[in-house]
């Protein structure tokens, strides 16, 4: 499974990898007003989370012996991918 870590002594509370996280990987503890890793093993490994952060907080570490998800279409007949 991925891990990604927050370093709090750099982070200033921007928002900014909890709004990039477009499958909510990362959401927003609002006691503590900092990001968490609420589901790391639906992380893609994108790194938006890393490269919006200005602060260099977000340290994002891949699972190399995961196995690579298979494309979402798959599984998916050709009518349903508008090919005939």
């Amino acid at each position: 499974m991925n891990t990604i870590k927050f370093d709090d002594s750099k982070c200033i509370g921007c928002k900014k990898c909890y709004r990039s996280c477009w499958l909510d990987v990362i959401r927003w503890n609002e006691e503590k007003k900092r990001p968490i890793a609420a589901y790391p093993e639906d992380c893609v490994e994108c790194n938006f989370c890393e490269v919006v952060c200005d602060q260099n907080a977000v340290d994002v570490i891949i699972d190399y012996n995961k196995p690579f998800p298979e494309p979402y279409f798959a599984h998916s007949t050709k009518e349903e991918r508008g090919l005939k």
